[in-house]
């Protein structure tokens, strides 16, 4: 696993990103973090979300808006989504978009910590055709 010490970030986005542990990583040592963007990502197969013990501070108390682009693996992507909005109290919003247009029933249909968190998914093709830049 990477070693970092904590910040006091409020903001993280990424670039391409294929790390199992980042995401764990980012929530666990970034207590004030209330944005987190992943801009592509991708799970190795086979990868298991090791929930920490405790949840994370960031995701019961400050953050708000989550956007993740461009989902690969899945199964995997699914089940952290899924626990993100299980244990984020306080978001507002979390963004995704997947590359096929399957996995919109599910992700909408995840429970959520936060009452007021509104699920916006979009299908990647969808985008680009909205936007011939992508």
């Amino acid at each position: 696993m990477l070693s970092i010490t904590s910040f006091c970030l409020r903001h993280v986005e990424t670039g391409e990103c294929g790390n199992n542990d980042i995401v764990p990583l980012i929530l666990q040592k970034s207590p004030h973090l209330k944005h987190l963007s992943f801009n592509t990502f991708f799970f190795n197969r086979g990868f298991m979300l090791c929930p920490p013990e405790r949840v994370p501070k960031c995701l019961t108390l400050h953050l708000e808006i989550i956007q993740i682009h461009i989902l690969c693996g899945r199964k995997e992507a699914m089940k952290m989504i899924e626990y993100l909005l299980n244990n984020g109290r306080v978001l507002k919003q979390t963004a995704i978009t997947i590359a096929r247009e399957e996995g919109f029933n599910r992700l909408i249909g995840f429970s959520r910590a936060s009452a007021g968190c509104k699920i916006v998914v979009t299908e990647k093709s969808r985008l680009a055709e909205a936007d011939p830049k992508m």
